[in-house]
């Protein structure tokens, strides 16, 4: 009988362990897909402040060629 008794504790310890693993696994899947919504997230704005330092570049040249044709009027 003491048997019996011992197997459901044995039980509800393995489902207990069961379940926790399931919920860490499904954290991971979580954390895991973040991470990839993050990189992604990343890597646009790395494109987007390259884009956004080519136009910067173009305006700087441009003012200096302004600057260049004004103060050789001058």
């Amino acid at each position: 009988m003491s048997g019996a008794i011992l197997a459901r504790p044995k039980q509800k310890i393995a489902t207990d362990y069961q379940t926790a693993a399931t919920a860490l696994l499904d954290q991971m899947t979580c954390i895991e897909e973040r991470m990839d919504l993050y990189q992604s997230e990343g890597e646009r704005l790395k494109i987007e402040t390259q884009v956004i330092k080519k136009r910067t570049e173009r305006t700087l040249v441009q003012l200096q060629d302004q600057l260049s044709r004004l103060s050789a009027a001058a």
